[in-house]
Formats: C-alpha cells, sequence, structure tokens
C-alpha cells in the first residue's frame, strides 16, 4: 500500500475513468463485492449512496454523489476572492501592520519583533 495518500481529486478522477470503462454488469458484480465485505454497522451509510434524488429522509443526498462525473475539480486559481485576502494579508504583514515594537523576549532569551 502507498504511504502517500491520495487526494480528493485523483481519487475521483480515476474513480470517473474506471466507471467509464465498466460494462453495467462488471459494476454490479464490483459493488456487490464490496458490499459484501463491509462492516454491518457502515452497511446502511454505504446502501444511502445510491438513493435517488427526493427520495432521503433526511432530505440531503452524500457530497459524493452530487459531484458531476466531468466537473473539474481544480481550484479556480485566477479568480477565488481566498487568494485576494490571502495576498493582502501578506501585504499587511510585510507593511508591518502587525508589528507592535521591539524589545528583549523571556522565552527565547534574545531580542526579537513583537
Amino acid at each position: 500500500m502507498s504511504r502517500n495518500p491520495l487526494s480528493l481529486r485523483d481519487l475521483l478522477t480515476s474513480l470517473g475513468q474506471r466507471l467509464e470503462q465498466l460494462s453495467l454488469p462488471e459494476l454490479q458484480r464490483a459493488l456487490h463485492t464490496h458490499a459484501a465485505g463491509i462492516p454491518a454497522e457502515e452497511r446502511r451509510t454505504f446502501l444511502d449512496i445510491f438513493l435517488s434524488p427526493g427520495s432521503d429522509s433526511e432530505g440531503h443526498l452524500p457530497a459524493v454523489q452530487l459531484l458531476p462525473a466531468t466537473r473539474d475539480l481544480t481550484w479556480p486559481v485566477d479568480s477565488d476572492p481566498l487568494l485576494a485576502e490571502i495576498d493582502d494579508f501578506a501585504e499587511r504583514v510585510a507593511a508591518g501592520d502587525f508589528f507592535e515594537g521591539f524589545g528583549w523576549d523571556h522565552d527565547i532569551h534574545d531580542e526579537r519583533s513583537y
């Protein structure tokens, strides 16, 4: 088994590619085989993945089921507002907005900025 965990994007991409290659009987066989090995306390959660929209008693479906198979899962780097906030914060740090002073730090026994 690999020591590096598989990212969600890589998992969903690979899973989508593998599912496209399977026929319906092959897919059913794979799901039955997987279901047979699921511990009893996890069986209901697994089965609930296959509810049709509107039939879930709690009114929602698991997040993975809601993801379209062809969805591009890369982060929209050019337009994400979080990146603008991070850039703004980095500029404020560089400009000294969080600098309160310079002095002796008793914990590290040296001078430092605060």
